[in-house]
């Protein structure tokens, strides 16, 4: 059974993480690790890198045909990422 200081403690480390900017790099690293469970896994294989930076994830693909598919996609992944966070993280993505 959890008490109630325990819900107080994860509000506080929240705050401080998002005293310190970290939120948004905790963030960061989940989306990366998350990454496969979400777009699956050839997406992942086409990725080369990615970074949020004031909740825009820029995300570098290598194949130009999938740069199109999922810039068409773009409000769908925001979703999908946001659910799989629990939160509302990322704002917008740019593809490159």
């Amino acid at each position: 059974m959890k008490k109630d200081n325990e819900k107080e403690i994860g509000k506080e480390i929240k705050l401080l993480f998002k005293s310190y900017h970290l939120d948004e790099k905790i963030a960061e690293v989940r989306i990366k690790e998350l990454w496969e469970t979400i777009m699956g896994k050839s997406i992942k294989n086409y990725t080369t890198g990615m970074h949020l930076y004031k909740g825009v994830l820029t995300v570098f693909i290598e194949s130009a045909p999938l740069k199109q598919d999922l810039k068409f996609s773009k409000e769908n992944i925001i979703a999908r990422i946001n659910e799989e966070l629990g939160e509302r993280m990322v704002k917008d993505i740019i593809i490159k």
